[in-house]
């Protein structure tokens, strides 16, 4: 895998993305060390000290990396009138399996994502839509929460994004979310990506695919055209 530079651990990286929820994540962040150097007093000693920063933190591409391939590629899907960008594309498999959503796997770092725009009959608002999409699919929970925001996606959508640890028991991977329900008039929106990971640093890999995930994937979505399929015409959830 490629060693992608930055100078945040991953909570400070998604506060980074998610400039609204910055000063939510900061304070789950731990302290930062001091890149000052005392200096000794002046009465002591003439000498002064000079300050040398910290080189920058080396954290990994969170998703599987192979040679000769792009990190992100946009997938159309045609039967949601969607398209979405996703890291490592040859690792995500789309299920083929008649449902009201579009269910995409990624069995190496066990994360899933379900998302679906379509149509209702009424108007709908983010808590119907979310209670919808319940209703039809079985979903995480939300659990310890990193950031929670308001984004315009898709376009005009009045969507609200959680981000989070899932409930996990002991001697259970830990696993992570990121939740987004939307509604524009009488339209609905909904995007669940779930991953987990065991291991001492599986606090670090979850959030890393998080952050990736929420940035690019979430936030860049397309909606192709104005219509959805209705909630009727999915097959089954």
């Amino acid at each position: 895998m490629r060693p992608i530079q930055s100078g945040l651990p991953w909570c400070e990286r998604i506060g980074v993305l998610t400039a609204a929820a910055s000063l939510l994540l900061l304070s789950a962040c731990p302290p930062k060390p001091s890149s000052v150097t005392p200096i000794a007093s002046a009465s002591a000693s003439n000498a002064t000290s000079s300050v040398v920063p910290p080189p920058p933190m080396q954290l990994e591409f969170p998703f599987p990396m192979r040679p000769g391939e792009r990190r992100f590629a946009r997938v159309k899907l045609k039967r949601f009138d969607l398209s979405i960008s996703v890291p490592d594309p040859a690792g995500w498999k789309v299920r083929r399996e008649r449902s009201r959503f579009a269910l995409l796997d990624h069995a190496e770092t066990t994360s899933a994502l379900v998302l679906r725009v379509w149509l209702e009959s009424e108007k709908m608002s983010r808590k119907r839509c979310e209670e919808r999409t319940r209703l039809w699919r079985d979903l995480p929970k939300r659990g310890q929460s990193i950031s929670s925001r308001h984004i315009d996606t898709p376009r005009g959508f009045d969507t609200k994004v959680d981000v989070g640890f899932g409930l996990s028991k002991p001697g259970e991977p830990l696993s992570g979310y990121v939740m987004a329900f939307g509604a524009r008039a009488r339209r609905c929106f909904a995007f669940v990506f779930t991953t987990s990971a065991s291991g001492g640093d599986a606090e670090q890999k979850i959030g890393d695919r998080l952050a990736l995930v929420q940035s690019r994937s979430l936030e860049g979505i397309r909606v192709q055209r104005a219509t959805e399929l209705g909630p009727g015409r999915g097959g089954r959830p």
